[in-house]
């Protein structure tokens, strides 16, 4: 019965559905895994200096024969956007999504051939899809008489036809770029099935790759027509890393902090205070206590982090305001042997309060309520540090917590939930209304029992209690699931929330509302981070569980990414060029480094 719940919801789910009707949700996403094959790209030279207009010609198709080709354009742009950024290239695109082209001037409505002049565009592309599946894959066409443009569409047919052109003598090339000459374009027109009811990605994927080519080989062979004089000389600028966008982001925010000069030692302890201020995004789920201390001119950085990438982040920043000499001591909680060897809890008073420091005249983080999982983090002075259920840190008193070893963790983890709707009062606890507990279910008496974290099972009345039901829970997981890979091959867009385009919160958002319960969830990712249950974190990852929804963090401390666990170590996600599967298991062909080195935590919604 479970199995056919299951499949019975996969039928909603477009193509992928369609296609796996018969899988189970874990062979659906084996099959997934084993098939997925990374989006190709240009390398990150191959188009440095030249300024490309890309239209995807269309755009509110009201005949719906010709939709899925108005779509697939909108596709293909999407892809080439990324794959002429990540070569170091500029692109100008005519639209982003389903609709035509629009865009005022100084009152007057402008073409794409305007909008690409006004942004100097050397190249452009023009395409569209028609419905048929004839033996040529696409014809191409110059977009103008000059001779160049003829060449560029030769170059791009044969990119298509997977061939190489060759360079065309009889082609004039300046001495030097010129200044304003006319564009060089060309335009063409794919075919797609007509039988598809769904645009298909990867076809999209595959004709951006063969255009990206063409105007690469072309910019490699005629750089003087391809590239502006700015910048004809390519070595003078640097191409696209992604290390090097995250150390510009951290010396953007040192400069924030402190604008001009060096910082003095003087005011190194306040520049770390800011910095927690303003970079770390979610300082209630991010541990980080940074104590500085200046000895001569050396800076020791002590305190406790949860995230020790964070410091790294710290020290960076102070060495773009000229601070070079630090000494990082800040330990990385939770460490070896300092909680003899229970590093996780549940909490076993009716409720308790967590604060900001080991002490009940500190400032208050949130409150904690009979039964609930947590995970510890370091004690002291009669005090645990941990992460409750809802991801927040703080200290708890000892006598309010029961810490369990991993094993003893995970077993009280599998038993069933309820939540109480009104106050429950037992001779050894009172239970408020809307605390969530693990219980115990005779099957032969159908009587529930309260399973208290140390062992005992006490008896519950049948009123006041509403069970939470394991099977909707494991289908709107899996729905989760095919949701998020329904959408594999769509392209990254930010702010994006549609299948022809979205970025990591949108395919999250996507995934949450198109299950049964329809769960809704926050925009973008940081604010997604403080919902849901807290499942797993950057030092205890085993307990992720497909559908959970995870979560990643820069070493500035900002929550910047997500997306959807398919696997325990495999997850489906929306970063440029496309949606695609990445793992953190390190032995995995899919292995994705920034993906494991910047994880930080897992949610359940």
């Amino acid at each position: 019965m479970w199995v056919a719940i299951i499949i019975s919801t996969m039928l909603s789910f477009g193509h992928l559905a369609e296609e796996q009707e018969t899988q189970s949700p874990a062979e659906l996403v084996r099959s997934a895994i084993k098939n997925f094959e990374r989006p190709s790209m240009l390398g990150n030279r191959d188009l440095l200096g030249a300024t490309i207009g890309v239209e995807a010609t269309g755009g509110g198709q009201a005949e719906l024969a010709k939709r899925p080709g108005d779509h697939l354009a909108t596709l293909t742009a999407g892809y080439l956007y990324h794959m002429i950024s990540r070569a170091g290239g500029t692109p100008v695109l005519s639209r982003f999504d389903d609709r035509p082209f629009l865009r005022y001037k100084d009152g007057y409505a402008q073409t794409a051939e305007q909008l690409f002049a006004e942004y100097e565009c050397r190249l452009t592309v023009s395409f569209s899809y028609e419905p048929g599946l004839n033996a040529k894959p696409a014809d191409v066409r110059p977009a103008d008489k000059q001779q160049a443009s003829a060449v560029l569409a030769r170059y791009i047919t044969a990119a298509i036809n997977g061939e190489r052109a060759q360079r065309d003598k009889t082609l004039p090339q300046p001495d030097q770029p010129l200044e304003n000459p006319a564009a060089i374009g060309c335009i063409v027109t794919f075919q797609f099935d007509p039988q598809a009811k769904q645009p298909d990605g990867r076809l999209a994927q595959k004709n951006s790759l063969a255009i990206g080519k063409g105007l690469a080989q072309f910019a490699k062979d005629y750089p003087r027509l391809a590239l502006d004089a700015q910048n004809y000389h390519r070595d003078k600028r640097k191409p696209f890393t992604r290390t090097g966008e995250a150390a510009s982001k951290l010396q953007r925010i040192a400069r924030q902090i402190w604008p001009e000069g060096d910082l003095p030692r003087s005011k190194v302890a306040w520049f770390c205070d800011m910095f927690s201020h303003i970079s770390i995004s979610n300082p209630s789920l991010a541990l980080f206590q940074p104590h500085v201390e200046v000895v001569d001119e050396k800076v020791i950085l002590s305190g406790i982090t949860n995230t020790p990438e964070i410091s790294q982040g710290l020290i960076k920043a102070l060495q773009a305001v000229g601070v070079k000499n630090v000494d990082n001591q800040m330990r990385r909680l939770p460490e070896e042997g300092r909680l003899d060897g229970k590093r996780f809890g549940a909490c076993v008073a009716s409720m308790a309060v967590s604060y900001s420091q080991p002490s009940e005249h500190a400032g208050k983080q949130t409150q904690l309520l009979f039964g609930e999982s947590v995970f510890l983090l370091d004690s002291r002075d009669g005090y645990y540090l941990l992460h409750s259920s809802d991801g927040y840190w703080g200290w708890v008193r000892k006598d309010s917590i029961l810490p369990m070893s991993d094993m003893e963790f995970s077993m009280y983890e599998l038993r069933p939930q309820a939540v109480a709707r009104e106050d429950i009062d037992l001779a050894e606890v009172w239970i408020p209304r809307g605390t969530a507990v693990r219980v115990r279910i005779n099957p032969e008496t159908n009587r529930i029992s309260l399973a208290h974290p140390d062992g005992r099972m006490l008896p519950l009345p049948r009123t006041g209690l509403k069970l939470i039901d394991p099977v909707r829970q494991r289908v709107a997981a899996n729905q989760r699931v095919v949701a998020g890979l329904d959408l594999l091959y769509v392209p990254y867009l930010f702010g994006g929330r549609s299948p022809l385009g979205l970025d990591c919160s949108g395919l999250t958002m996507s995934a949450c509302l198109r299950n049964d319960q329809s769960e809704t969830i926050a925009r973008d990712a940081w604010q997604q981070a403080f919902a849901g249950k807290l499942t797993a974190t950057r030092w205890h990852r085993t307990t992720i569980q497909a559908g959970d929804i995870v979560f990643f963090i820069t070493s500035g401390g900002r929550i910047y990414h997500t997306g959807v666990a398919i696997s325990p170590t495999h997850i489906v996600d929306s970063c440029p060029p496309a949606v695609q599967i990445g793992s953190i298991d390190p032995s995995d062909p899919l292995y994705d480094k920034r993906m494991d080195e910047d994880f930080f935590m897992a949610k359940r919604p």
